[in-house]
């Protein structure tokens, strides 16, 4: 379970997966929020009619819109069993425009934590009530080791995530799955909530596909709350190879689950099990039809 005072529900956060034989690193450049228009002048006095925001959450806004604070920044460790590892306030401020810079595996030896795979849960604030207009920017993380590099960019978000009522689920898709003498494609998938109590551990569905009506379909295992989950193509489909033949060893992937929402990153790596890249999924279209 995460501290209590890891987060608060109106500080913009992301997970990111860690790999454990690598470098992690996390940048980004804060973006400029003092561009005022309309809608962003209404927005505060909007949230307290509707009851969303409390009066002194209102005030706060509207100073914050005359003199913005400095952004702070706390990152929690939390590893695949979804244990917490360590977490701090990170040194500094930054205001619009500043670089923030983290090597995910220099913080982890200052905490006397080994390098290994696990979530970066990276939390931002400046002192806002205000959920929605509170993030940051996106970030990039980025994996390096002495013969490749990938990554992805992924942004802060404040909306309430699994945060303990009904939620409708999650439909992932993975639109090109590869399993060849060079490449395997694999699906890396995270549980995760803006409830710091959240204690939900799931089990995801998976469908490899060829073509709409022809596929396999298997349980991707348990993923712990808070926590991510890394599985490769043949280890959930060991015929995978055979099954994809008739496609040039080309397919796509469904990750489905009701009633929790993931996060999910498609992995690509050698057959050697060297990383060669990171894409970070989207919700297929059953799901946004399921929201609407």
């Amino acid at each position: 379970m995460i501290p209590f005072e890891a987060w608060q529900q109106h500080e913009p956060r992301m997970n990111l997966p860690i790999f454990g034989n690598a470098l992690n690193e996390v940048d980004f450049t804060v973006q400029d929020d003092r561009k005022l228009n309309l809608r962003r002048i209404v927005a505060p006095a909007y949230h307290f009619a509707r009851g969303r925001s409390p009066w002194r959450a209102v005030l706060s806004n509207y100073k914050h819109m005359l003199a913005p604070r400095p952004f702070t920044f706390k990152a929690c460790f939390v590893n695949r069993q979804g244990e917490m590892m360590c977490h701090e306030e990170l040194p500094g401020t930054y205001r619009a425009g500043d670089f923030f810079y983290l090597n995910v595996n220099d913080w982890l030896r200052s905490h006397n934590v080994p390098i290994q795979d696990g979530s970066l849960i990276l939390v931002s604030s400046h002192g806002r009530a205000d959920r929605w207009q509170s993030s940051p920017g996106n970030v990039t993380l980025r994996v390096t080791d002495s013969g490749y590099a990938a990554g992805y960019r992924t942004g802060f978000f404040a909306r309430p995530l699994n945060a303990g009522h009904k939620h409708v689920g999650f439909t992932g898709l993975n639109p090109r799955i590869e399993v060849n003498t060079r490449w395997v494609s694999g699906l890396l998938l995270i549980n995760h909530s803006s409830e710091l109590g959240y204690d939900k551990t799931v089990r995801p569905t998976v469908r490899l596909h060829v073509n709409p009506e022809k596929f396999l379909e298997t349980t991707f295992g348990d993923i712990a709350p808070h926590a991510a989950s890394e599985r490769s193509i043949l280890e959930l489909f060991p015929n995978a190879e055979e099954f994809l033949a008739s496609a040039g060893g080309i397919g796509y992937s469904v990750s489905m689950l009701t009633g929790a929402s993931l996060a999910s990153v498609h992995v690509l790596r050698y057959r050697s099990g060297q990383l060669a890249s990171l894409e970070h999924s989207r919700p297929a279209h059953t799901n946004i039809i399921n929201y609407l």
